[in-house]
C-alpha cells in the first residue's frame, strides 16, 4: 500500500490476483514456501523499518554455502528442459501456477545443490504458458478454456534458466568462456544423474505432498530432462584477483634474508670415502640353516624354497641327492632344478664340488616309495603302472586338484589367474606359475628332453590304459579376451588313441591321426573375455577288437604355449579403463543406457549438447602383437558427424542419423596404433540426440 513503490502494469490489469486486504493473505497467496519471512518483513516495513532484503547494512551479499565473496568467480549459465507427462493443474490462478513453477524449479535447484550449493533456478515456460507473465495466463484461461481446470494428457515441456557460481583462479580468469565451458560438463552430469535416478521427480512430489497438493503430479511422470550450457560471465559480486607485481626477470638484488651462518667449510667426512660397515647388524658367521631340497612332483624336479607341504617328509641337502628320489626322473630333475638353488645366506659360501652322481637309485628307499622305479624315458608302449599311486601317498592330507577317476573340471581351490600382458610357457623349468595348471594323476604329462620345438624341454603325455585319459590343462581369466597359441607334435591314431583340445569343456579340435612323419605345428584357440580352461586330453580306447599292429606311438608333445591378450570394451561395468582410454576436445564421454539401439546394455557416448563448432574425441592406444589383429566396434549416430581414425588417418565417417547400430571392422598391422572416435556437433545447437554412441570395441590378435 506504499504509493512510492512502482507497481508493474500487469498487476493493475489483474488486481484480484495481486492485491490483498491483509499481509497474511498476500503472503499466503504468493510466498507459499516462505510465508513466515514474508509476514515478518512486511510488518517491519509498515512500522517504518527499512525494507528487509535479508542483507544487513554493511554486510556483503550471501552468495551461497561455501562461497567466499573475496575469491573471484564466474557464473555459468544454462538453459534447461524437463519433459513431463500428465501434470494436472486444478486451476489457472497465478497462485497455482506459481506453486508449480517454484516447486519444479526448487527440485532442480536441490538436485544441483548436492554438488553445487550456489545454484539458482528460475522457471520460464510450462506447456506453452509464460511463467514470468502469469497475468496473461488468467486472460487465456477465461477466453480459451472458459475457466475450466487445465488437464493435459500429453507431453508438457517445462523450461528454466539455471545459474551456478564457481570459484575462478588466475588461469580461469584469463579465459572465462573456456573455463566455464569446461566446468559445465560436470554440472550437466550432476543434473543428468539426478534425472536418471529420479531425484528431481521425487523432490517435486514430496514438496507438493508437504503442501497438501498431491493432485498435480499424482499421475504424472518426468520422462526426460536436459541441462544445456549457454554462456559464462564474470561474477561481479565477488572479489577480483589483485594484480601481481611486475615479474622479476632479474634478481631484485641481495637476497631478502642472508644465511645466519656460513656453510660448514667442508663435509665432516670425505664424500668419496666408502661408508663404514652397513648400519644394520653385520651378518653372523653362522647364518640360519638354509632350506633343504624336497621333491616337487608337479614340476618334475626338486626345490629348496621352504614352500613344501606340512606333510612332506623327504628332505635332502643337495639337488643331486633329491633328484635320486625314486619317483623323479633324474636327468629331467637336474635340468629343471638348475634354476632353483638354495637361497643365498647372509655370508658367501663355498660350494662343495659335485662328485660323480650315483649310477643307481639309493639303496635305502622310503617305505612309502613305489616298489617299481619309473623308466627314464617313455617306451613305445606303456610300461607297468605305478603301484599304489605313490604320489598320492606322499600328499596325504593335501587336497587333490581333481577327482582320481575321470577328471572333468579345473581346480576350484584357487581363483583363475588374470594376466595383464602376454605370457609364454616354454616348459624349460617345468610347469611354471604363469598359468594355473592341472596335470592328471596317475597318468600324467611329463617333461621330455629328447624332443622340443624350442629350448631343451617339451611336455608329453604318458600312455593311459584302455578307457582312461591323460590330461594337461591351463586355467586363466582373460579379462579382455585373447588368443592361446601352442606348438604341438602328435603321433597318435584312431582307433587306438585320440587327442581332444577343449575350451571350458567344449571341443575345439579333435586329432585322430596324421600323414607322414610327426612334425611340429602351431595351433591356436580364441578366447572370449572371461574364465577359461584349455585342456589337451589323450583318450585311450579299451576296445577288445583293436588291430594288433598299432600305428604311432600314442604320444603328443606340447611346447611354446603363449597367451596374447586382446582388448575388449563393452562398458557394462559403467566405467572407462583409464589405462587405455583418453579424451580430448570438449568434455569427456559418459557411459549409460541411453543408446537408442540397445535398451538393455550400457554404451559409451560423446558429451551431450556440444555447441556448433565443438568436438569431442575418445582415444585408445594399443600395441597389436604379431602377426597382426582386427578392430571391431558398433556405433549409433544421432545428430552431428561421427568419424573414426587410425593413427590420424580417417577410415570411417557418417552424418546420417540412425536408430540401428552399425558395425565397423578393420584389419591391423602389428605394432602400436592409436584409435580415435570423434564427434562433431551439428550446426544448430541443442538438438535432441546430439551424440554418438560407441559400444562393443574389440581389438583381437589374428588367428595363426
Amino acid at each position: 500500500n506504499d504509493e512510492n513503490l512502482q507497481v508493474p502494469m500487469y498487476m493493475w490489469e489483474n488486481p484480484e490476483g495481486f492485491f490483498y486486504t491483509t499481509i497474511e493473505v498476500c503472503c499466503q497467496e504468493h510466498y507459499v514456501n516462505v510465508k513466515i519471512d514474508c509476514i515478518r518483513r512486511s510488518k517491519s516495513y509498515i512500522l517504518g523499518g527499512v525494507l528487509d532484503t535479508g542483507v544487513p547494512d554493511g554486510d556483503t551479499i550471501d552468495l551461497g554455502v561455501g562461497i567466499n565473496p573475496d575469491v573471484p568467480g564466474i557464473i555459468v549459465i544454462f538453459n534447461g528442459r524437463l519433459y513431463f507427462q500428465n501434470v494436472f493443474i486444478p486451476t489457472t490462478s497465478p497462485k497455482h501456477l506459481e506453486t508449480i513453477r517454484d516447486v519444479v524449479a526448487g527440485a532442480v535447484k536441490t538436485a544441483l545443490n548436492a554438488k553445487y550449493p550456489t545454484a539458482e533456478v528460475a522457471g520460464k515456460v510450462f506447456d506453452g504458458l509464460d511463467l514470468n507473465n502469469l497475468n496473461g495466463v488468467r486472460k487465456l484461461s477465461h477466453h480459451a478454456h472458459d475457466n475450466h481446470s487445465r488437464e493435459l494428457s500429453r507431453m508438457q515441456l517445462f523450461t528454466f534458466n539455471a545459474t551456478i557460481r564457481v570459484d575462478c583462479d588466475r588461469i580461469c580468469v584469463r579465459d572465462i568462456k573456456s573455463s566455464g565451458r569446461q566446468v559445465s560438463h560436470d554440472i550437466s552430469a550432476t543434473f543428468d544423474d539426478a534425472i536418471r535416478d529420479g531425484t528431481v521427480f521425487s523432490e517435486i512430489k514430496n514438496d507438493m505432498a508437504q503442501m497438501g497438493q498431491v493432485g498435480p503430479f499424482f499421475t504424472a511422470s518426468l520422462d526426460e530432462g536436459y541441462l544445456m550450457y549457454d554462456s559464462s560471465i564474470e561474477d561481479t559480486d565477488r572479489g577480483t584477483w589483485a594484480p601481481t607485481t611486475d615479474p622479476t626477470y632479474v634478481p631484485s638484488g641481495m637476497p631478502t634474508i642472508m644465511p645466519s651462518e656460513s656453510p660448514s667449510s667442508s663435509p665432516s667426512e670425505s664424500p668419496t670415502r666408502l661408508p663404514t660397515p652397513p648400519p644394520t647388524m653385520p651378518p653372523t658367521h653362522a647364518p640360519t640353516e638354509p632350506f633343504k631340497f624336497y621333491p616337487r612332483y608337479d614340476q618334475f624336479t626338486c626345490r629348496a624354497d621352504g614352500q613344501h607341504s606340512e606333510f612332506e617328509v623327504h628332505f635332502y641337502n643337495t639337488l643331486e641327492e633329491c633328484c635320486n628320489h625314486p619317483w623323479l626322473q633324474k636327468t629331467t630333475c637336474l635340468i629343471l632344478g638348475a634354476a632353483f638353488t638354495n637361497p643365498p645366506t647372509t655370508g658367501p659360501t663355498t660350494p662343495k664340488p659335485v662328485t660323480s652322481p650315483p649310477t643307481h637309485h639309493p639303496t635305502s628307499v622310503s617305505t612309502s616309495a613305489s616298489t617299481v622305479s619309473p623308466t627314464k624315458a617313455p617306451t613305445h608302449t606303456p610300461t607297468h603302472n605305478p603301484t599304489n599311486a605313490p604320489i598320492m601317498t606322499l600328499t596325504t592330507g593335501v587336497p587333490t586338484f581333481k577327482p582320481t577317476s575321470l577328471p572333468t573340471t579345473r581346480p576350484t581351490n584357487n581363483p583363475a589367474i588374470a594376466p595383464k600382458g602376454q605370457i609364454v610357457e616354454d616348459f624349460e623349468f617345468g610347469l611354471s606359475s604363469a598359468f594355473q595348471w592341472y596335470n592328471s594323476k596317475p597318468y600324467s604329462w611329463v617333461a621330455d628332453d629328447t624332443i622340443a620345438m624350442s629350448g631343451a624341454l617339451s611336455m608329453r603325455n604318458t600312455i593311459p590304459p584302455g578307457g582312461q585319459t591323460c590330461t594337461l590343462s591351463l586355467t586363466l581369466n582373460s579379462e579382455t579376451g585373447g588368443l592361446i597359441t601352442y606348438g604341438i607334435r602328435h603321433d597318435i591314431f584312431m582307433p587306438w588313441s585320440v587327442l581332444r583340445i577343449e575350451d571350458n569343456g567344449e571341443i575345439v579340435e579333435t586329432v585322430a591321426g596324421h600323414s607322414g612323419e610327426p612334425k611340429w605345428s602351431v595351433q591356436s584357440v580364441t578366447l572370449d573375455p572371461g574364465e577359461h580352461e584349455v585342456a589337451w586330453i589323450i583318450w585311450r580306447s579299451n576296445s577288445d577288437s583293436l588291430p594288433v599292429e598299432e600305428l604311432g606311438q600314442g604320444l603328443v608333445w606340447l611346447d611354446a604355449i603363449k597367451y596374447t591378450p586382446g582388448l575388449s570394451f563393452n562398458f557394462d561395468l559403467g566405467v572407462f579403463d583409464m589405462n587405455y582410454v583418453r579424451f580430448s576436445g570438449v568434455g569427456t564421454w559418459a557411459i549409460d543406457d541411453s543408446q537408442p539401439a540397445n535398451d538393455d546394455g550400457l554404451a559409451s557416448h560423446s558429451p551431450k549438447f556440444l555447441l556448433p563448432g565443438e568436438h569431442s574425441v575418445m582415444s585408445i592406444t594399443y600395441d597389436v602383437p604379431q602377426p597382426g589383429g582386427k578392430i571391431t566396434f558398433g556405433f549409433v549416430l544421432g545428430m552431428g558427424t561421427f568419424s573414426f581414425y587410425i593413427d590420424g588417418e580417417k577410415f570411417k565417417d557418417s552424418n546420417t542419423p540412425s536408430t540401428k547400430a552399425t558395425t565397423f571392422s578393420y584389419s591391423l598391422t602389428p605394432g602400436e596404433h592409436k584409435f580415435d572416435w570423434k564427434y562433431d556437433a551439428p550446426s544448430i545447437p541443442n538438438l535432441p540426440l546430439s551424440m554418438v554412441w560407441v559400444d562393443n570395441i574389440q581389438i583381437m590378435p589374428l588367428l595363426i
